[in-house]
């Protein structure tokens, strides 16, 4: 399912509905960051004070010029009248500027780091949450590795936003305004021809930040599609060995990374073009202020100090003034990122919870379908008019050809998806009046493909009932027929079975599957070609255990062999979305008025 566009790609307004945006996020956290902003705002004093000792040193102790008179009024006279305890005054001044400054930074480090990584966590559970809640045809269309990519990297743009952007913007401002007024006091001509290189480089910030959210938008994207080439390569390494396909695969990654490289040297250019003509200006606004500057010494209306403290202060005013131009761009990029993982929460989970949901705690098992037609989003039906009724306990098959529609019924059934019309009831009641987890707790499925974690055996096991006990897993390993090669394992149950479990057979795997539905003893079981890539011994043999699963319980079988399907007690034929019975007399009478399409 595409996401949702939610901005106007080069609108200026954007930028100020993202940070709108964001501001639910980061509001739970306005405690800290207001402390942050204390502690950041807490070094423009303390940068104004770094100069001042070495224009005392200048002007009052290597020359006669008295101290300022708020500074002789503190300092007690023994000190103010001898220059050598003047001159201890002065270094003593800067060791403690400079040591309140690193205590500052240490202080604001530590909090930024704390404040931040607890944004990002916060952040990363809305999306994960979310992701699990939306409806699996957005996985699909996506990718799990664009997923991936959006909680571990573009999540972290709700830290950066405030924290590394727009605090650091603040602090820059606060102190440029500093700056510009001390300057104003000390030479209003010197100070005002410096300030004029400020319309300048905002109007040179703004030029440069529309091209970068845009340039910036395409790196991300190139970045996911490069990582996802990666993932699907390695994670498919036997069947690109077995065709011999190593040089296609690195021809095609390497298309992805050149790409890349273009993407992020297009992105380079236009930084470091910005970067140079911000630097000229600054270079010769601060040129002819010297030259201003020097003019008045000359003139005797400025002292060496005083020059010596207006420089510094232009030194200090270019820190400022490029931390606000590089902090607004480098916003372009954090507001791309939090664009991409906001796509995320914009798209509304297809099934949801009705208000008055009702709760269900075991079903009977009586499942019907009336009427129901399905299909996808800009897709044909793939189902039509469908009814039929499945007593409580009945074993059933599903046949047709491929996309008749056979896996359209199993995921209306668990609710991953609601007829376009009609209705699904189980125990006579429409499947959204349930509550879905409640819902969801009626089935154990077996799908063709194990999903097994990366984890040991006993855990994958044990995702039926994350409360079983050790007796209990081992009980559903031996109804299975698994915990025979269990135990001849090294470390038994407690065994990693690797990625997907990659340390299995085909065969165990599919056990262990079996034995995770044994555990769930849910009244519904739903097995999606459970032996479709087994061999003839190892299917037998799961035949068997599968006819243990379903004893007594409501099936649906997809199989494509019969002699899978000879146990159930009819089949559902799948023909152009509409459902054909072949099964006993008894079967065609569904109780309650269900009606059956034959």
């Amino acid at each position: 399912m595409p996401s949702k566009r939610i901005y106007p790609a080069d609108n200026r307004r954007s930028s100020v509905y993202l940070l709108r945006r964001a501001w639910p996020f980061i509001a739970p956290f306005r405690g800290q960051l207001i402390c942050l902003c204390f502690v950041v705002l807490l070094s423009i004093p303390l940068s104004l004070l770094t100069p001042l000792p070495l224009t005392l040193a200048v002007d009052s102790v290597l020359g006669t010029k008295p101290l300022p008179v708020w500074l002789q009024a503190w300092l007690p006279p023994t000190v103010s009248s001898s220059p050598g305890s003047l001159l201890f005054f002065v270094c003593a001044a800067y060791i403690g500027v400079a040591l309140l400054i690193h205590v500052q930074s240490m202080v604001l480090w530590l909090l930024s780091s704390y404040t931040g990584e607890r944004l990002i966590y916060a952040f990363r559970q809305r999306l994960f949450e979310h992701l699990q809640r939306i409806c699996a045809s957005y996985h699909e269309a996506h990718g799990p590795t664009d997923s991936v990519y959006r909680i571990q990297h573009d999540a972290a743009s709700v830290k950066q936003i405030p924290i590394d952007a727009f605090l650091p913007f603040v602090k820059a401002c606060c102190l440029l305004s500093g700056l510009a007024a001390l300057m104003l006091l000390i030479d209003a001509e010197f100070a005002a021809v410096a300030l004029t290189m400020l319309p300048v480089l905002f109007w040179l910030t703004h030029r440069c930040g529309r091209r970068l959210r845009q340039q910036w938008t395409d790196v991300k994207s190139t970045e996911t599609a490069t990582v996802a080439c990666a993932q699907e390569v390695l994670s498919a390494s036997r069947l690109v060995k077995a065709f011999g396909r190593e040089e296609h695969e690195q021809r095609r990654f390497l298309a992805h990374a050149m790409n890349w490289v273009r993407q992020h040297n297009a992105l380079a250019s236009i930084c470091s073009g910005f970067d140079f003509l911000f630097g000229m200006t600054i270079t010769i606004g601060t040129a002819i202020a010297l030259f201003i500057g020097i003019s008045h010494v000359k003139a005797g209306r400025l002292s060496l100090g005083d020059l010596l403290l207006l420089m510094a202060y232009m030194a200090q005013l270019a820190g400022p003034l490029d931390t606000a131009a590089k902090k607004l761009t480098e916003l372009q990029s954090h507001l791309v990122g939090f664009r991409r993982a906001l796509a995320i929460l914009d798209t509304p989970p297809l099934v949801t919870d009705r208000p008055a949901s009702r709760p269900l705690n075991k079903a009977k098992g009586h499942v019907a379908f009336r009427g129901v037609s399905f299909a996808y989003p800009s897709s044909a039906a793939v189902l039509r008019d469908v009814s039929f009724h499945l007593p409580a306990g009945t074993r059933v098959g599903i046949v047709g050809p491929s996309g008749a529609g056979k896996s359209t019924i199993v995921n209306l059934l668990t609710r991953f998806h609601d007829p376009t019309s009609g209705a699904v009831l189980l125990d006579g009641t429409d499947l959204r009046e349930y509550r879905l987890t409640d819902l969801r707790k009626q089935f154990a499925i077996v799908p063709q493909d194990p999903q097994l974690f990366s984890t040991t055996i006993a855990e994958n096991i044990r995702y039926g009932d994350l409360l079983a006990t050790n007796a209990q897993v081992e009980a559903a390993a031996e109804a299975a027929h698994a915990a025979g090669f269990i135990r001849s394992l090294p470390h038994g149950y407690e065994t990693p079975v690797g990625e997907r479990g990659s340390r299995l057979s085909g065969g165990e795997r599919q056990r262990i599957a079996l034995a995770r539905a044994f555990l769930r003893d849910a009244p519904i079981v739903i097995l999606d070609e459970p032996t479709s890539a087994l061999d003839a011994g190892t299917e037998k043999d799961l035949i068997e255990v599968m006819e243990r699963l379903t004893s007594g319980r409501t099936t649906l079988m997809i199989a494509h062999r019969l002699n899978t399907l000879r146990h159930c007690d009819f089949q559902l034929v799948l023909q152009q979305g509409r459902v054909i019975v072949q099964a006993p007399d008894w079967a065609l009478q569904p109780p309650s008025g269900d009606l059956v399409s034959v």
